[in-house]
């Protein structure tokens, strides 16, 4: 195999299969990038049996062939060369020669036979595409956090119905986000990905097999493979009828949050300091009561802020932190309304592609004033 091709090219096209390298230890084949040239279309391959990422790129000339290649070794190699055409020579016996300007190295490499996954496509079962789905993923990935008691929760949920809007949600329990968009997914379908996996994806168009998902974008193909174990039932996470809702100007809140945060994070520096040891396990997750009187929403002691209410006093407690992290996925709302039906019940934020769903901190008789 021999190509000449732009390094700056070839580094961007092994950047975009690195997401598939192991970050801890594995089988040293499965820190190898495997490359291959065909017709002057230069391939590049990466997996770590659940991930595989393939990527490709035109090379100025090039003869066929393959290799297999340590990826560290290779990204290493070409960070002594900042611009121009770079040749590749993997044809010879001693290993792969990269010729750049007056240098040149060699590294070594293995047989193309050795890589452990078949570059064979994939049997298709259905191909569709899905509406920013990279801009989406983006979005409710951070969600996404696993327990050892539930691991699926580490996936990305997907649900796609004909004639209706793609369900794409992540959950660790405590709080969920599910995001709306358009698809043209031919029949119904669920299924759920590893969060970790779906960072690589820059497409729009899904390729459904019978035990993985191929996310394609033209030039790179993210391979991931399906998880069959279940997941949570969302829809009974989420309450379809609420009956009472507050309404509140969404900046003001974020900052008395802010500042909530800041004076909880300041009194524990202040304990340390006088020698009183940190809990064992660490600090609980700060929450804040939001209640309102009259025309106001109080949150804790920090300040209040207008607010209509349609229903019930409200009366509740609620995790700064994720509380803070729904409200800023609502980026073109001034203006939020939170839905619920008690302070024990989840409580609800939409819009008309995003759904937040949080479930309240239990607080004390003596917490809510009562």
């Amino acid at each position: 195999m021999k190509f000449e091709i732009d390094v700056k090219k070839l580094k961007g096209l092994l950047k975009a299969v690195g997401h598939a390298i192991p970050k801890s230890y594995s089988m040293p084949i499965l820190n190898c990038v495997a490359l291959s040239v065909v017709g002057g279309k230069l391939t590049a391959i990466t997996t770590n049996m659940e991930l595989t990422i393939k990527h490709t790129a035109d090379v100025i000339l090039g003869s066929d062939g393959e290799c297999v290649v340590d990826y560290k070794l290779i990204t290493t190699a070409l960070k002594a060369v900042k611009e121009g055409i770079v040749a590749v020579d993997a044809s010879r016996v001693e290993g792969m020669r990269l010729a750049f300007g007056d240098s040149s190295m060699l590294l070594s490499v293995n047989l193309f036979a050795d890589f452990p996954i078949s570059v064979a496509e994939y049997v298709p079962v259905q191909i569709f595409t899905i509406d920013n789905l990279p801009r989406v993923l983006k979005t409710v990935i951070p969600f996404a956090q696993a327990s050892a008691e539930r691991p699926t929760l580490e996936d990305v949920k997907f649900k796609l119905i004909p004639g209706q809007r793609a369900d794409i949600a992540a959950t660790n329990s405590y709080h969920l986000l599910l995001a709306k968009t358009s698809h043209n997914a031919p029949a119904p379908l669920e299924f759920h990905v590893s969060a970790r996996y779906l960072k690589a994806v820059s497409g729009n168009m899904v390729i459904i097999a019978k035990k993985h998902v191929i996310f394609n974008d033209g030039m790179t193909q993210t391979i991931c493979r399906l998880n069959d174990l279940p997941y949570p039932n969302l829809e009974k996470a989420i309450p379809q009828e609420t009956s009472t809702q507050f309404t509140f100007n969404k900046q003001e809140l974020l900052n008395l949050l802010s500042v909530a945060q800041a004076g909880i994070k300041a009194e524990r520096l202040q304990q340390e300091a006088r020698g009183i040891r940190k809990p064992k396990g660490g600090y609980e997750d700060p929450y804040i009561r939001l209640y309102t009187d009259g025309e106001y929403l109080h949150v804790g002691n920090v300040g209040k802020i207008p607010c209509t209410v349609d229903g019930n006093p409200v009366n509740a407690g609620y995790s700064i932190e994720y509380l803070t992290a729904g409200l800023n996925q609502f980026n073109a709302c001034d203006m939020i309304t939170i839905r619920y039906n008690t302070h024990l019940s989840p409580c609800l934020i939409n819009s008309d592609d995003l759904l937040y769903v949080l479930t309240p901190v239990r607080l004390t008789p003596e917490e809510r004033c009562e």
